[in-house]
């Protein structure tokens, strides 16, 4: 596990349509797939995640079930202003075009923040270095305090 200020540690994670299966890639290698043929029961499958996807998403994400805002973390509970080794981050958000190709993700017209004093993101798209498109995010929650 990465640690807040130390040791930071990355997964590599991707899904790729090949041979009529959505593949998940990780830990350098494919582990797993579900049949692509799920998502074209009685409907046209060029029209669906059968033939392809037009939609991506990346996103940090926490769950309470109670009333009450929750304190909880997401990643790191820093601010993502506080950056590396501080901040929970996604890099090289990449897609693959229908050329081919793989293409920086640029998000900017997606964000979404629910609660900007809890938890924010800051993006960097098709930053030029290896990293391409990016971004750190998390916050401490409702009330939360960073580092405890």
């Amino acid at each position: 596990l990465s640690v807040d200020g130390g040791d930071q540690y990355e997964l590599e994670i991707g899904y790729y349509l090949t041979e009529g299966n959505w593949w998940l890639w990780c830990l350098d290698r494919y582990i797993g797939y579900y049949p692509a043929s799920l998502f074209s029961q009685g409907v046209n499958a060029a029209d669906t995640l059968a033939d392809h996807s037009d939609i991506i998403d990346f996103y940090g994400e926490i769950y309470n079930s109670e009333t009450a805002l929750t304190t909880t973390d997401m990643g790191s509970g820093e601010w993502p202003a506080t950056g590396y080794g501080k901040s929970a981050y996604i890099h090289n958000i990449l897609y693959i075009n229908t050329d081919g190709n793989y293409v920086d993700y640029n998000g900017q017209n997606q964000l979404v923040v629910s609660d900007t004093g809890r938890y924010n993101i800051l993006p960097t798209w098709s930053s030029g270095t290896n990293w391409g498109s990016y971004f750190y995010l998390g916050g401490p929650g409702a009330g939360g305090a960073i580092g405890a």
